[in-house]
């Protein structure tokens, strides 16, 4: 039977989960697809502190050893930021490793090198969860749809400015009132630049009009519109004519150049 041997970098909620759900299902995988898949060895940055669910034995500091492990084929990123994520795929890469990250931030700052290095080195990249994870999409698009053409998409791809906007619109509140709901209930970062802004949406659009349309797009280079100037008085306006607020996301081919936007849709 064929032995798949995971090293995981990073093991907070998501990477604790992911830990939980593998070893939940280790039996499934070899009675479903054949194969022994295990998390081997596991990267931390703090080794004092106390974790559950995996064994201690597991776990080492840093990600240098994990990766140039030759037992371990895959490595999983769940550390989140961008230049020590960076740093690691690129080197597990370099080795020709396999690897998994949701790291939509990194892929946009530096999707482009790092798609290029796993190409020459005869390795994977794999993203599904940093766009739609739930739907999902990457798959469809780079898959079930390489022989189409994709010339639009277009749609909601960011949960935060969506609930705002939703409760503006149900309660009739300020876009500051909401945001307060929005940070109490878990939906918003303390700091909600990212979302509010249209960054994290930009970052979205950016890697599916990527690889929707074989032309690398860069989300700082696009037209963006955050949500922070809608005011209750034009929300009322469009809820009044049938219409409500969304931040939408658009990527299209004009004259087979692409024209990709965030902005407040009606």
């Amino acid at each position: 039977m064929e032995r798949i041997r995971i090293g995981l970098i990073g093991y907070g909620t998501v990477g604790s989960s992911l830990y939980q759900l593998i070893a939940k299902n280790g039996d499934s995988f070899k009675r479903r697809l054949g194969v022994d898949v295990r998390v081997a060895r596991i990267g931390v940055k703090d080794m004092s502190k106390k974790r559950e669910y995996a064994p201690g034995n597991i776990f080492s500091q840093g990600f240098n050893d994990i990766i140039e492990d030759p037992e371990i084929s895959i490595i999983i990123e769940l550390i989140g930021g961008v230049e020590i994520p960076y740093k690691l795929i690129r080197q597990a890469l370099s080795k020709g490793k396999q690897v998994i990250t949701a790291n939509k931030a990194l892929l946009a700052e530096h999707g482009e090198e790092l798609f290029k290095l796993a190409r020459e080195n005869g390795a994977r990249l794999k993203f599904e969860a940093a766009v739609g994870g739930g739907i999902p999409i990457i798959k469809v698009i780079r898959e079930s749809l390489i022989g189409n053409r994709i010339t639009r998409i277009s749609g909601i791809v960011n949960g935060t400015t969506n609930y705002i906007l939703t409760r503006m619109t149900e309660r009739e509140i300020t876009f500051q009132e909401a945001l307060k709901e929005a940070q109490e209930a878990g939906f918003a970062e303390k700091d909600p630049a990212m979302d509010v802004e249209g960054v994290d949406a930009a970052q979205k659009i950016s890697l599916l009009a990527s690889i929707s349309f074989g032309y690398w797009i860069d989300y700082r280079r696009i037209l963006v519109e955050g949500i922070t100037h809608i005011r209750p008085e034009e929300i009322a306006f469009a809820r009044f004519s049938g219409f409500v607020f969304k931040l939408l996301a658009e990527a299209k081919l004009v004259e087979d150049q692409p024209a990709v936007t965030v902005f407040p849709a009606l």
